[in-house]
């Protein structure tokens, strides 16, 4: 038996191995199963990726990958809604600044809540919690993600026009990077 020929028959099927390796790893970002790959970086699109989620799994918290916020960009309750096809009317998002509430010079938030603008002169990383509950009981919810549970506070939601309604209420706020 030559011993050449079996050492190139490893190779191949190591070779072999490592494209089957890429081309999961591919398929994978694709479907966005693996964090941090598939992040999309737009913020409506991986906003709306999660409410998807978080409309159907009432109560739960969901965070998006980073996504990045560029000069001007507003990111809109109704894209939201539309893109995320989930069956939710723009009022029954709730889009707060979160962990940005103190930086109104940078961050505009509509007085319904029905969308967010940056204001920033340079490009900000920011992930986005979503939650969804009735309206009469996402403080609660929100509440029980306080702290070191989740980060979310009572405040986000406070003057939330869903809030308070029978119908499902989803928040949608802005988080530091790291949270």
């Amino acid at each position: 038996m030559d011993n050449k020929g079996q050492a190139f028959s490893t190779f191949q099927l190591l070779i072999a191995a490592i494209i089957a390796i890429v081309i999961l790893i591919i398929l994978l970002a694709i479907l966005r199963v693996i964090p941090g790959i598939s992040s999309t970086g737009d913020p409506v699109q991986a906003t709306s990726d999660k409410l998807k989620d978080a409309a159907t799994k009432l109560t739960q918290h969901f965070k998006t990958d980073i996504v990045t916020f560029t000069k001007g960009y507003t990111m809109l309750a109704k894209s939201i809604v539309t893109s995320a096809e989930v069956g939710l009317e723009e009022d029954q998002l709730c889009l707060s600044r979160g962990d940005f509430g103190d930086e109104t010079e940078i961050w505009a938030v509509g007085d319904k809540h029905e969308y967010i603008k940056y204001k920033g002169s340079v490009p900000k990383d920011v992930k986005i919690s979503i939650v969804c509950d009735t309206g009469t009981n996402l403080e609660d919810t929100v509440r029980a993600y306080s702290g070191e549970a989740g980060g979310l506070k009572e405040e986000w939601v406070s003057d939330c026009p869903c809030v308070g309604s029978g119908e499902i209420c989803c928040l949608i706020a802005l988080r530091y990077r790291s949270a």
